[in-house]
C-alpha cells in the first residue's frame, strides 16, 4: 500500500510554521488530546495527570526499573508501565494497537508522547511540513492531522514550565545557614586581624583586640548574613522577571493587512445602509457593481 503526501494535505495548515505534530488519539475509550508524536523518543510516555483522568490508578501499574534519559543527560525514574489499547485514525480507516506506556510523574504541557515503538507498530509515516501522520489500515491509508493551536499552546506552556523549573533550581541553590555564619566569622576575624596590625603601632595591643572583637561580633554577623540573603533574593527576582517570550526564538510577524486602495462610501436612497467600494473602480465596471450591490443590499450591507 503506497503512502504519499500531496498539496491537498496542506489544507488548513498555516504557513510558514515550525510546529510540532500534536494529535488526538483514543485511549481506553477516552479521547486524549495534546499527544506529541516524537520520532526521537525511544519509548511511549503517559503523564501521570492524564493517567489519573482516564480512570487509572497506581495499582494498575507494573514495575519499571529503567530510568528515562533526556538529551541533556537528566534522568527520571518512571512510576511504572501499563499496556493500553490505542485507537488512531478516523472510521473506517482506523488502526488499533496495544501500546506499552511508561508512566511518569512530572510537569508537562502534553498528555502523552507517541514514540518509535508505536510508530513502528503503526507503520506510520509522519510529515512536519503537512502536519500529518499516515499509516496503512484494512480499509486504505489512514491519517491523523496535527492541531496547530494545541502545538503552539503546548510550546508556550513548555516555556513557562522551563522558566518555573529554572527559578526553583535557583531558589534551591543557596548556602546553609551554618556555612554562611562560618564564612561571616572567618571574614570578620581576618578584618579584625588586619585592623589590629595597623593600629597596634599607635595604641595598646590588648585594648585594641578586645574592642575590635566586641565591635566585630556585634556589627557584622547579622548584617553580612542579611546582605548575602538579599543578594541571592535579588538574583532570583531577576531570573523570575524573564518571561516566556524571551525564550521564544520564532519571529513575530508585525505586518498588518489593509485595503490596497482608498475607499469611498456609497449611500442608497431607499436605505440607510452604507457600503464601501474602491476609488479605482471606474466606468462600466463601477456602474454594474453599484447596480449589483443595490439589488442585493440584504446580503452585502
Amino acid at each position: 500500500m503506497d503512502i504519499t503526501f500531496t498539496e491537498q494535505d496542506a489544507r488548513e495548515v498555516h504557513y510558514p510554521h515550525n510546529d510540532a505534530l500534536v494529535v488526538k488519539i483514543n485511549c481506553r475509550s477516552t479521547q486524549l488530546w495534546r499527544v506529541l508524536v516524537d520520532n526521537g523518543s525511544a519509548v511511549d510516555i503517559l503523564y501521570f495527570d492524564a493517567f489519573k483522568k482516564i480512570g487509572l490508578n497506581e495499582s494498575d501499574l507494573k514495575p519499571a526499573a529503567t530510568p528515562l534519559y533526556s538529551f541533556t543527560g537528566d534522568s527520571l525514574m518512571p512510576m511504572g508501565m501499563i499496556e493500553l489499547m490505542v485507537s488512531i485514525g478516523t472510521f473506517p480507516r482506523v488502526s488499533l494497537i496495544m501500546t506499552q506506556f511508561l508512566v511518569v510523574d512530572c510537569p508537562s504541557a502534553f498528555n502523552a508522547v507517541l514514540g518509535r515503538p508505536t510508530l513502528r507498530e503503526l507503520r506510520a509515516v509522519t510529515s512536519i511540513y503537512y502536519l500529518t501522520m499516515k499509516f496503512p489500515t484494512q480499509h486504505g491509508v489512514g491519517e491523523v492531522r496535527g492541531n496547530q493551536y494545541d502545538a503552539r499552546t503546548c510550546y508556550n506552556n513548555s516555556l513557562k514550565l522551563a522558566v518555573k523549573d529554572a527559578t526553583s533550581r535557583i531558589m534551591m541553590v543557596h548556602l546553609p545557614e551554618e556555612a554562611i555564619e562560618a564564612s561571616v566569622v572567618a571574614a570578620d576575624e581576618a578584618s579584625v586581624v588586619a585592623a589590629d596590625e595597623a593600629s597596634v603601632v599607635a595604641a595598646d595591643k590588648a585594648s585594641i583586640v578586645v574592642a575590635d572583637k566586641t565591635s566585630a561580633e556585634a556589627a557584622s554577623k547579622a548584617p553580612v548574613g542579611s546582605s548575602d540573603k538579599a543578594s541571592v533574593e535579588s538574583s532570583v527576582k531577576a531570573s523570575i522577571e524573564t518571561t516566556s517570550e524571551d525564550f521564544d526564538p520564532r519571529e513575530i510577524d508585525e505586518v498588518r493587512t489593509g485595503p490596497v486602495e482608498d475607499l469611498e462610501d456609497l449611500s442608497f436612497d431607499l436605505s440607510s445602509r452604507t457600503l464601501k467600494i474602491g476609488t479605482e473602480v471606474q466606468g462600466p465596471v463601477r456602474a454594474s457593481l453599484i447596480a449589483f450591490l443595490k439589488s442585493n443590499l440584504d446580503v452585502f450591507a
